[in-house]
């Protein structure tokens, strides 16, 4: 599953090492289909552009505390939902996510 959905989102973001970066349009939709396959977000860094290139931002969102709860899913997904309500945090410009596949998806 996570390959199914890095391979959807790649053409939309752009990759900066390891990280798939998303801009705030294509991180909701990600959202949605993380909830729509059972994915759990357990976290999320923050990138902005800089006239240097791109520099991580320190505030990052760490869900890994509810990742093996039953509701996970639910949970992290109404997380990141609500981080990400009005943009992204911080004026950052690009987004990427941890998921895993929910504990007790079916």
């Amino acid at each position: 599953m996570k390959k199914q959905i890095f391979e959807k989102y790649r053409p939309l973001g752009f990759l900066w090492g390891s990280e798939l970066l998303l801009k705030h349009k294509q991180a909701v939709h990600f959202i949605n289909d993380c909830e729509r396959m059972s994915l759990v977000i357990v976290g999320m860094d923050f990138f902005k552009k800089e006239e240097d290139g791109i520099v991580p931002l320190l505030n990052t969102a760490d869900y890994s505390s509810i990742s093996q709860s039953a509701d996970a899913v639910q949970r992290s997904i109404a997380a990141a939902r609500k981080l990400l309500k009005d943009g992204l945090p911080d004026n950052a410009t690009w987004v990427s996510f941890d998921i895993k596949k929910g504990k007790w998806a079916v």
